[in-house]
């Protein structure tokens, strides 16, 4: 087990080194667009496809401390190449300033991004324990009763059950029950209401309400 788990972080962490040096790459690419760029047209358009370059990247990473840290870097490579090569001051201030603004632009990006992928996988997450509480659930009532089925917040059947079918000697298929009012199934003496009023109760707590079911026959169903 021991071996098993060390394999296994063993190969997250060359997993995330991997990862890191494919987005460093990227960033190398991205700042190889603009080394070869030696007209000022050529450069500036080469920036502009770098700045999509960089937003897609960020989006795929997504590791928000790593893009704030390349993005800095490319920005001040970016500005040195671009004194170093056109040696225009006035432009300069102006693309310094253009890129900060782009770089606060990608930060703001990076955190919406990572916001939004944490509410994804949080709510992934609770609708995979959501899933796992009610099949142990059905599983517990199961073992112990003669029929288990699910209702929907309108009182519907939305898992038919075999077991219900033939506790009320139907001779239609199961699925026959789906999208069913669970009153509908009621003998007549009892009070949907009464069924209604104990299901919309509040409280988490488990409780029991007697009532009769109605087989094929019209005969109750205790």
């Amino acid at each position: 087990f021991n071996m098993g788990l060390m394999l296994s972080r063993a190969g997250k962490r060359c997993t995330h080194c991997l990862c890191d040096l494919v987005v460093l790459m990227s960033y190398l690419c991205c700042f190889s667009l603009l080394f070869f760029a030696y007209k000022e047209t050529e450069y500036l358009a080469s920036y502009a496809n770098t700045i999509i370059l960089r937003l897609f990247i960020m989006f795929v990473d997504g590791q928000l401390m790593n893009a704030i840290m390349l993005n800095t870097i490319f920005s001040v490579l970016h500005t040195t190449l671009f004194l170093i090569r056109f040696k225009s001051l006035a432009d300069l201030v102006g693309s310094g300033i253009y890129e900060l603004c782009i770089l606060a632009s990608m930060v703001a990006f990076g955190v919406i991004v990572k916001t939004s992928r944490h509410e994804m996988i949080h709510s992934t997450q609770d609708a995979k324990e959501a899933r796992n509480v009610r099949e142990v659930a059905c599983s517990l009532l199961t073992a112990t009763c003669d029929a288990v089925v699910q209702l929907s917040d309108a009182l519907t059947i939305s898992h038919p059950s075999q077991h219900l079918n033939t506790l009320l000697l139907r001779q239609a298929p199961p699925d026959s029950l789906k999208d069913t009012k669970f009153t509908a199934l009621m003998h007549r003496d009892e009070l949907p209401e009464r069924f209604e009023s104990f299901m919309n109760r509040p409280g988490s707590t488990a409780e029991v309400l007697h009532m009769n079911l109605r087989d094929s026959t019209g005969s109750p169903v205790p």
